[in-house]
């Protein structure tokens, strides 16, 4: 802390009764006017960003809403509830499952190519690579080269 020194005047100073009852009276230091100076501020731009994003939010929801809400070339609406759409889809799902292309059928070879490998890595736990011969055979039968 620095020290006060006292400097003489050459003309009397005097103060008003009513500032120096005022500056008893007051107890704010510099740095609690600056702290509540910086909460207000703090308080308005905390309002404005609550304000610009309810704005945005309710911009956001708006255009939502339109995109849902347009109408095809019928004026059928084309809003779908979760159970129509999970209809079409389990719909879908069965028609993928049943094709034939799903089904795919292993030559007795490839599956004794892919036995060779996993009985291979199940006596080499930790080391794979003594399994390579194994999975290089595989991978010409199956033909991924």
């Amino acid at each position: 802390m620095s020290e006060s020194k006292p400097f003489p005047t050459l003309t009397p100073v005097q103060f008003s009764p009513n500032l120096i009852d005022s500056l008893d009276k007051s107890t704010d230091s510099t740095i609690t006017r600056e702290q509540r100076q910086s909460q207000v501020i703090s308080n308005q731009v905390s309002k404005e960003l609550d304000s610009l994003l309810n704005e945005k939010s309710l911009q956001l929801d708006s255009k939502i809403n339109s995109n849902l809400l347009k109408s095809n070339s019928n004026n059928d609406s084309i809003i779908q509830g979760s159970p129509e759409l999970n209809k079409k889809l389990d719909s879908i799902y069965n028609i993928l499952k049943s094709s034939a292309e799903a089904k795919i059928v292993k030559s007795d070879i490839v599956l004794k190519a892919e036995n060779n490998v996993i009985q291979c890595l199940l006596k080499n736990k930790g080391t794979p690579l003594n399994c390579w011969d194994e999975v290089q055979n595989f991978k010409k039968i199956a033909g991924n080269p």
